[in-house]
C-alpha cells in the first residue's frame, strides 16, 4: 500500500511539473491593429484678396437724385416749364420734380424749369407757360425732352437750331398730354395760369412721334451722390435766405429752412410754404445749391442770357443743415454743370432731390 501512495504522489507530481501553476499563466500577448496612415497635405494659408473691381456687381443709380436702381438707367430726362409768379401758386407736380431750377427769364419774370427722371408717373405738372433762351440751353445739357407752352420767335428758333426735342403743350382744351383747368378759371385764376401737362401722356406722346423717350446707359449728368452729403466743416444753415437779382434790379427771395423730421429742407415764396395743389405734400430738397452767373440781356430787352457757354463761377452748397461754398463749371454748350468744394475736388449730393437757384452776381445767399 505504502509503494502504491507513493506511486500516485510521484504521478501527481510529474503531471504539476508538465502544466505549471494555474495561479501564474503565460502572458497574453496583444498584438497591436495596425491602422495606414494616409498622409495629409495641409496647404498654407493664403490672404484673401479683394474681388478685382471688374468682378465687384455693378450699381445702378438714378443720374439725377442717386437713388438705387436694379438695372440701368435708361429713361428720357424731361424738363418741364413751370410757372413760378406768386398769382399761379400753388404748383401741381413740382414735388416730384427730381431737379427744380428758379431764376430769372427777363423782366421781372422769374420762371422754374422742373426735371424728371420719371415724368410717367407724375399725373400733372403746371402750370405751364413758355420757354426761354435759358431753358433751352438747361434742356440742351441734359438732353431733355422740353416741354412748355410756345415761345417767341426767337426762342422757338432757337429750339429748332439747338434741334431740340420738345412739345408745345399750348391747348384752350384737353388733348391726351395737357388740359386748362377750368376750376382754376372759375376761381380767379388768369388764363395763362391754367395749363398743365400730363406726365403718362407727355411720354406716350414723345413716342408715337418717334421722339426718343429713352437715354443711353451711362450718360454722364455730371453729378456724384453719398447717402450722407452733409458738409463736415459747413457753416450753420437751418434756415437759407436766396435772394435772386437781375442787372436791372428786380429781385425775388426764396427761403429754404431745414427740417430733420421731414429730412431736407422746406421752400418757402411769397411768405408760403410751397405745397403741392392737389395732394397738399410739401416741397422738400435734400440738396440746396446756388450757382451766381454772369447774365446780360438780350437785344429785344426781353430775354434773359444764358451762361457763358464753357466757363466757371461761383456758388453755394447746404445740405443737412449745413453750408459750404463751391465752384460750378461747365465743359462747353450742350455739357452738364459740375460741381466742386472748395479745394477742387467733386462735390457729392445728398440722395434725393435738389433746388437749384440760377442767380445773377447781383444775387446774395445768407444762412443762420
Amino acid at each position: 500500500m505504502k509503494k502504491l501512495y507513493s506511486a500516485v504522489i510521484a504521478l501527481c507530481m510529474l503531471l504539476s511539473g508538465c502544466t505549471g501553476a494555474e495561479s501564474d499563466p503565460d502572458p497574453v500577448v496583444t498584438q497591436p491593429t495596425q491602422t495606414a496612415t494616409v498622409p495629409v497635405t495641409v496647404p498654407a494659408t493664403v490672404p484673401t484678396e479683394p474681388a478685382p473691381e471688374d468682378d465687384l456687381p455693378e450699381i445702378y443709380t438714378n443720374p439725377l437724385n442717386g437713388e438705387i436702381l436694379d438695372k440701368p438707367f435708361s429713361n428720357r430726362i424731361f424738363a418741364v416749364s413751370v410757372n413760378n409768379l406768386e398769382a399761379s401758386l400753388p404748383h401741381v407736380g413740382v414735388v416730384d420734380a427730381d431737379i427744380y431750377m428758379e431764376m430769372y427769364v427777363n423782366g421781372s419774370i422769374i420762371r422754374s424749369l422742373a426735371l424728371y427722371s420719371d415724368i410717367q408717373n407724375v399725373k400733372s405738372i403746371g402750370s405751364v407757360r413758355s420757354s426761354r433762351l435759358i431753358f433751352n440751353d438747361l434742356a440742351q445739357r441734359y438732353d431733355a425732352f422740353l416741354v412748355h407752352a410756345g415761345g417767341s420767335t426767337p426762342v422757338m428758333t432757337d429750339v429748332s437750331q439747338r434741334g431740340l426735342d420738345h412739345r408745345n403743350i399750348d391747348t384752350g382744351d384737353a388733348t391726351d398730354h395737357s388740359f386748362r383747368d377750368f376750376d382754376r378759371r372759375d376761381n380767379g385764376y388768369a388764363w395763362e395760369h391754367c395749363l398743365f401737362a400730363k406726365g403718362e401722356g407727355i411720354y406716350n406722346d414723345a413716342k408715337a412721334k418717334g421722339m426718343a423717350a429713352s437715354e443711353n446707359p451711362g450718360r454722364d449728368y455730371g453729378l456724384t451722390f453719398t447717402e450722407d452729403a452733409t458738409p463736415a466743416n459747413g457753416t450753420d444753415a437751418g434756415e437759407i435766405t436766396v435772394k435772386i437779382a437781375t442787372n436791372e434790379g428786380a429781385s425775388k427771395k426764396s427761403i429754404l429752412t431745414y427740417s430733420a423730421d421731414h429730412g431736407g429742407y422746406l421752400r418757402s415764396q411769397y411768405g408760403k410754404t410751397m405745397t403741392d395743389g392737389i395732394t397738399g405734400e410739401p416741397e422738400i430738397y435734400q440738396n440746396v445749391i446756388v450757382m451766381l452767373v454772369k447774365t446780360t440781356t438780350t437785344e429785344d430787352g426781353y430775354h434773359q442770357a444764358e451762361f457763358t457757354q464753357a466757363g466757371t463761377g461761383d456758388g453755394y452748397f447746404a445740405c443737412g443743415g449745413k453750408m459750404i461754398p463751391i465752384r460750378w463749371q461747365c465743359d462747353g454748350d450742350g455739357q452738364p454743370f459740375r460741381f466742386l468744394t472748395g479745394d477742387g475736388q467733386p462735390l457729392d449730393l445728398n440722395v434725393g432731390r435738389t433746388y437749384m437757384a440760377i442767380a445773377g452776381l447781383k444775387s446774395s445767399v445768407s444762412c443762420q
